[in-house]
């Protein structure tokens, strides 16, 4: 299990501090799915396949807690940051998904947010 320490030594701190993009922002994921988020193995790693697996809200791909980094900009930006979760939309099916198509087709015409109630 070793070179699995290493691998997460050398990339543990890799988004820490990552700075906002000083842009609007979109952040538009899927959620709701249990998606893998830690992989145990035995001592035959990395030859043997993982004995557990587990699973975290997500896309079925990347799991939430990730998705989610962009949430932390509202605060530290003055541009907008809009974040569109789509409950029960997998990673690989939001490009097709007719909901997230229709948001991305009101972002790009400029009418996203036109219909919100700001409270």
């Amino acid at each position: 299990a070793l070179p699995i320490w290493y691998m997460w030594d050398d990339t543990k701190d890799i988004l820490e501090g990552l700075p906002p993009p000083g842009v609007e922002v979109f952040c538009i994921y899927g959620t709701g799915i249990p998606t893998p988020e830690s992989f145990i193995f035995d001592e035959n790693f990395p030859a043997g396949k993982a004995i557990d697996i587990l699973y975290a809200d997500g896309d079925d791909t990347v799991h939430t807690r990730s998705m989610e980094l962009c949430k932390r900009w509202h605060k530290q930006q003055r541009e907008k940051v809009h974040v569109i979760e789509l409950e029960q939309v997998e990673h690989l099916n939001i490009v097709f998904n007719n909901r997230s198509l229709s948001i991305i087709n009101e972002i790009l015409q400029g009418e996203y947010g036109l219909n919100e109630i700001l409270v």
